[in-house]
């Protein structure tokens, strides 16, 4: 089994974990905002979980799991939804 992330430059990783096991590939989601303005501007957590879910089914993935961090600012890794998917891999 390997595993490798995508990011898209919306502030979301998609973390691709291939197995042997269905041939399927199986991903985890990550989900985060930092301010207001981002939710008004249609980043809200509730549309990166869609977002996140629907390119995975355009793309024939499993969603094993969605990540989700609100009001942590991305200077660092230091949160805690990302740290619990980065010990999931």
């Amino acid at each position: 089994m390997y595993s490798h992330s995508i990011r898209n430059g919306k502030n979301r990783s998609y973390k691709v974990v291939n197995s042997n096991t269905n041939h399927k590939i199986r991903v985890f989601g990550y989900c985060r905002v930092s301010t207001d303005m981002q939710v008004q501007h249609g980043l809200s957590l509730d549309a990166q979980r869609e977002e996140i879910k629907r390119a995975a089914a355009d793309r024939g993935w499993l969603v094993d799991e969605v990540f989700v961090d609100g009001g942590f600012s991305a200077k660092n890794t230091d949160r805690p939804a990302f740290q619990r998917m980065m010990r999931r891999r």
